[in-house]
């Protein structure tokens, strides 16, 4: 059974219509064109910076957004430790170690970067935390990676859970289903009361 999705308005239609909304920051990581970047954004975060390694699509994000911090950096070398307590560290790390269209190596993929995104939550200690891959990774040949993800993250502070959502159930158009890992730091873990940029007021 699929869990009900809590729909909450974007930020700034709660701005619009009179709510006081404090700026929420993510660092994303794996931007891409920026297509989930976009999607951040409409939810009223502001991007402290988004790390792609393509050229291309780094020339994208800075044609469309010049304002942004644009990292054009492989994230096995980008250092988080410059973005401490960012409201959410975001990526949809590659999906080829996981896609039933591959050979589905998982951790044996020089690809999977699931490692350092686990690295970056370590250095920056964001208050939430949103990886996005394929439906594959949410199949029984990688339960056991799931799990070391989510026991690596309750090490470090968080309370986490795999979902597979589809776009669809955003209101998109299209099936598009993803696994994601959503987590949350506990609010006795989170850096000191009243943090700026976090929270709804």
């Amino acid at each position: 059974m699929v869990n009900e999705v809590p729909v909450v308005p974007p930020a700034p239609w709660l701005r619009q219509h009179g709510a006081t909304v404090h700026e929420l920051t993510c660092l994303e990581i794996c931007a891409g064109a920026g297509g989930q970047s976009l999607g951040l954004e409409q939810a009223g975060f502001a991007h402290a910076a988004a790390v792609e390694l393509d050229p291309d699509a780094c020339t994208t994000l800075r044609l469309n957004r010049p304002g942004w911090k644009i990292v054009e950096q492989d994230v096995h070398h980008f250092d988080g430790g410059g973005y401490p307590g960012v409201d959410l560290l975001a990526g949809g790390v590659p999906c080829p170690p996981f896609s039933i269209a591959g050979r589905q190596l998982g951790a044996d993929d020089e690809r999977d970067l699931f490692p350092q995104a686990l690295r970056l939550v370590q250095e920056c200690q964001p208050a939430a935390v949103m990886l996005e891959n394929v439906r594959g990774l949410s199949t029984a040949r990688f339960a056991g990676y799931r799990d070391q993800v989510l026991g690596r993250l309750h090490e470090l502070g968080y309370q986490s859970d795999w979902q597979v959502r589809s776009a669809s159930e955003f209101g998109v158009p299209q099936l598009r289903p993803a696994a994601r890992a959503s987590t949350a730091a506990p609010i006795s873990a989170r850096p000191g009361p009243g943090r700026p940029g976090s929270g709804c007021g």
